[in-house]
């Protein structure tokens, strides 16, 4: 092994010697930089100084393949001229961190140990775009900043060669991103970025624990494609607040899978599923900066508690709202009637924990009954039983009040007034039947004749616009 100073390594870099008064530089091969079998123990910083007047430019292709780096490696400035790649069984082993700097070529990694701090980019430009396809990266990749010519990470299914922890991507995105087959990916977090319009970004058959989408915006482009369950025993959800999903395609993604699915302040009118769809059960919260709350929130949704906040479910109504819009524009009729009865439960909640007004009142006592009538239209069955259940004692009532029929108990088997009960019963059912169908009512009998009317009607155009919502194509 070589033991080198920063500043010594910084020199081999740009291709010159080592150390003063020698001629050569063991690291050059024609064209490229290659450093193998380096150990650099201090800090390496690369980093302009007009003080000294001291500007780093590069202009060999560098290869870092093996070695170890016992302290952080920052790029602060510096202009590379060729392609800059990381390969072998380099270690870093205090992170590898690029604030600023000018890459003309490809920035490639192709192996190397990341320990015990992420690889984190800043700022910089990459005009040959950035590329990983291999490497171990113990405490993830963080993308915060940054102008790409492309961008795409591939860890081909590989975990031999691939480790990636976590990904974390808060990026003004115009240029084309693939993410694409990493196995056990603790987490992707996508916070503060912005997709521009004509953008495709796709992250595709990638094995993942949780998602996390938080102030973000879509105006491009963007793919979930075969995202699975990362197979370990951390908790796996879904996790998206104050988003802007626009065009978003969801392949394959099984939200079933997840322990848990949260979404508040996102707008999902246009985004389409495949495969699978989003359960209409899911979660939506708020006051997020306050981790408590937000911690025991997650451990009641785990246990299935239902949660006392009007605010909540004001908040999952417009959520289940988004959905149901996305289904229709999709064209997915089944899905988009259970969005719209999640959204109708969801105001009912919504009304049922809140202070209410007359009007709010009103609109509680309808939503009451349109769900228990037929489960917001769900259900097109549960209002004929509802017709059964209260049709009979009411018209059992309005039996009594006939002066020609009398009913004795215990029954002697008089079938021939049962089929008249049976026939009446179905005339008593229609609404508009006579007033004196059986017998001229009045008072109280008639009383209950109209309100078995209006009762029954109800019913009846709940079968019909529940029949009706099922069947449509």
């Amino acid at each position: 092994m070589i033991q080198l100073t920063a500043q010594e390594f910084i020199s081999a870099l740009k291709g010159k010697p080592i150390e003063e008064g020698k001629k050569e530089n063991p690291f050059l091969q024609g064209p490229c930089v290659v450093v193998k079998d380096v150990v650099v123990q201090d800090k390496v910083i690369i980093k302009d100084s007009e003080i000294i007047n001291e500007f780093h430019e590069f202009p060999y292709q560098i290869i870092i393949e093996s070695g170890e780096f016992r302290s952080s490696f920052i790029i602060d400035s510096g202009v590379f001229e060729k392609e800059f790649k990381i390969c072998g069984e380099v270690a870093f082993n205090f992170g590898f961190t690029i604030n600023w700097a000018v890459f003309e070529k490809s920035f490639f990694i192709d192996g190397g140990v990341f320990k015990e701090y992420p690889l984190q980019v800043t700022d910089g430009a990459f005009k040959g775009g950035f590329f990983v396809e291999s490497g171990l990266f113990h405490t993830g990749i963080e993308l915060l900043g940054g102008k790409y010519e492309n961008l795409a990470i591939n860890g081909f299914l590989d975990k031999t060669r691939f480790l990636l922890k976590y990904l974390r991507l808060s990026l003004t995105i115009s240029f084309p991103v693939n993410i694409e087959n990493i196995f056990d990916m603790g987490s992707l977090h996508i916070e503060n970025s912005l997709i521009l319009p004509n953008t495709l970004v796709a992250f595709r058959n990638i094995f993942v624990n949780e998602i996390e989408i938080i102030d973000f915006e879509n105006n491009g482009r963007l793919i979930f494609s075969r995202i699975n369950d990362s197979n370990t025993d951390k908790t796996k959800g879904l996790f998206m607040v104050n988003s802007f999903l626009g065009n978003t395609s969801f392949f394959n993604v099984p939200f079933h899978e997840f322990e848990y699915t949260m979404i508040d302040h996102c707008q999902l009118n246009q985004i389409q599923t495949y495969g699978h769809e989003i359960p209409d059960n899911i979660s939506a919260f708020t006051k997020i900066n306050d981790l408590p709350q937000y911690l025991q929130f997650i451990e009641d949704t785990l246990e299935g508690k239902r949660v006392k906040n009007a605010y909540h479910y004001k908040e999952l109504g417009k959520i289940f709202n988004g959905l149901q819009i996305a289904m229709q524009r999709q064209g997915n009729k089944v899905m988009e009637n259970k969005y719209y009865a999640a959204f109708q439960e969801a105001r009912y909640w919504n009304l049922r924990y809140k202070k209410k007004n007359l009007i709010d009142w009103s609109l509680f006592i309808s939503l009451y009954f349109h769900r228990t009538s037929s489960d917001y239209g769900q259900n097109w069955l549960r209002p004929i039983g509802w017709i059964i259940v209260l049709g009979l004692p009411l018209f059992y009532f309005y039996f009594l009040g006939s002066p020609k029929y009398v009913f004795t108990w215990p029954w002697k088997g008089d079938w021939s007034l049962f089929w008249v009960f049976l026939g009446k019963f179905a005339e008593f059912l229609w609404p508009t039947h006579k007033f004196d169908f059986m017998y001229k009512s009045s008072g109280g009998w008639q009383f209950l004749d109209i309100l078995a009317r209006i009762i029954i009607g109800f019913l009846i155009y709940q079968t019909i616009a529940a029949f009706r919502r099922m069947g449509r194509r």
